[in-house]
Parts: structure tokens; C-alpha cells; sequence
């Protein structure tokens, strides 16, 4: 069992201008660990015999083991990044808080945007799909591209 330290880590990133230690090891593409599909972008390596994201991998050699049920989320939502003074602990409920006041995700700034993608006024002109109210479309942009007839 190898177990690494963190002049090991240190020694696979570059640090950017904002501050963020961008791991240059192996950078995953829609991997399913558990049964669930994890977003691409995430740095993996191997630790402890399992396939870790980095990320979570640089808070256990610097803060030692990750409480159960918390997440190691990012301050700066770079997902390659793994500068310790980035990360925090949380749960699934505050990282998505964090998600959505940020704007990220489908909850958040482009969800509540009142336009569409080319200016159109979604209050005015229909906001749901109408074959899937969970979707969020424009009625003029589908007109045009005849997609309603």
C-alpha cells in the first residue's frame, strides 16, 4: 500500500495566476466509481488501492481523513485544482448551495435568466417545453428552427 506525501503531490501540479495547483497527472472523462457517474474534468490517481480524486487524496495527506458524509468541495470551482487553502468540507446540501449561488449548474444564474440564449422574453413567450415541462426552452426559437409547427 503506497501512501503519498505531500511533497509527492506537490511535485505533479503547476500553480496558475488566480492561485490553483492544476494537477498534471491523469485528468478523468466521465468515470463511474460506485455506481455513479462522476463529471469529467477531476484529476484521479491511485491511493490506499483505490482510485481517488486527487482533490480528496490532497486533503487526507494535509488534513487528515474526510469525515463521513461530507464532500471535499472547491472555493474556486476548478476542478483540476487541489491547493489545500481551496478546498473545504461539506455536505452534498451546502456544495450545491455553493453551486447555485455561483451560478453554476441548472439551477443557477441561466435557470432564472427572464431571456434565452438570442434575447427572446421567456415570461412572455413560454418558458417550458411542451413535450417536457422540465426543460426549459423558447417558444419563438423553436419556431423558427420548425421544431413547432
Amino acid at each position: 500500500m503506497v501512501h503519498y506525501s505531500f511533497e509527492f503531490l506537490k511535485s505533479k501540479i503547476v500553480v496558475d495566476s488566480n492561485g490553483c495547483w492544476l494537477w498534471q497527472g491523469y485528468v478523468a472523462h466521465d468515470v463511474v466509481l460506485k455506481g455513479k457517474t462522476v463529471q469529467r474534468g477531476y484529476g484521479f490517481m491511485g491511493y490506499r488501492s483505490k482510485n481517488w480524486a486527487v482533490h480528496r487524496v490532497m486533503w487526507t495527506v494535509t488534513n487528515g481523513a474526510i469525515p463521513a458524509g461530507l464532500q471535499v468541495c472547491h472555493t474556486c470551482d476548478v476542478r483540476r485544482c487541489v491547493n489545500p487553502d481551496h478546498l473545504w468540507l461539506g455536505t452534498n446540501r451546502e456544495n450545491i448551495t455553493d453551486m447555485v449561488k455561483k451560478g453554476r449548474g441548472p439551477c443557477g444564474i441561466k435557470a432564472a435568466s427572464p431571456t434565452c440564449k438570442r434575447g427572446h422574453d421567456l415570461w412572455v413567450h413560454g418558458r417550458r417545453h411542451p413535450f417536457n415541462p422540465k426543460w426549459r426552452s423558447c417558444v419563438i426559437c423553436q419556431r423558427i428552427h420548425g421544431r413547432i409547427r
